[in-house]
């Protein structure tokens, strides 16, 4: 915490950064999907929120923030767009789409672009002014199987593609903001 409290604050006072991009396994607390982010534990809780509010002072001070994860092994954009943030939202991404076993979506997922069962990555595209586009591009199992070469089995490859998810749907956890 001492370290990015030292960054952050670095960053506010630098006119020459324009754009904080914090990338993390587990998202902060009160993200979508909030079972499998830092609302596992009260220190988890405490200093996740005082990095988020560290983050959105810095945006209402007119730096680019955007917020990515990975450990919600789905694909959610907006995943700081919840009743928990109401209208403090940062912009932010869960993708854990690179192989481990997909979760279902919670289902609190409401309108925005999510899913899961899928392999792909996210690609940024910075514009001049310091903003980030981010777009999701999925990969197909004809993908898999040309970044494979033959290093894995065939039907792993294809068994992972269609069969490695796990079924049940994640029950919200207590990370309200009465916490």
């Amino acid at each position: 915490m001492s370290w990015i409290r030292a960054r952050l604050a670095a960053d506010r006072n630098d006119a020459s950064i324009k754009t904080i991009v914090v990338g993390m396994h587990g998202a902060l607390p009160g993200s979508v999907g909030l079972s499998y982010s830092m609302c596992d534990s009260a220190p988890g809780i405490a200093t996740g929120r005082e990095v988020y509010n560290v983050l959105w002072d810095l945006q209402t001070a007119g730096k680019h923030v955007y917020v990515l994860a990975s450990h919600s092994h789905f694909v959610v954009k907006d995943a700081y767009r919840t009743r928990y943030w109401g209208d403090h939202v940062l912009p932010g991404w869960n993708v854990g789409t690179a192989g481990a076993v997909r979760y279902r979506l919670p289902p609190e997922i409401g309108p925005r672009f999510a899913q899961t069962d899928v392999y792909g990555y996210l690609l940024a595209s910075v514009m001049k002014d310091g903003s980030i586009n981010f777009e999701f591009h999925d990969l197909r199992l004809d993908d898999l199987r040309l970044a494979n070469a033959g290093k894995t089995p065939d039907s792993l490859v294809g068994w992972c593609y269609a069969q490695n998810k796990d079924q049940q749907i994640p029950a919200p956890e207590a990370c309200t903001a009465a916490q």
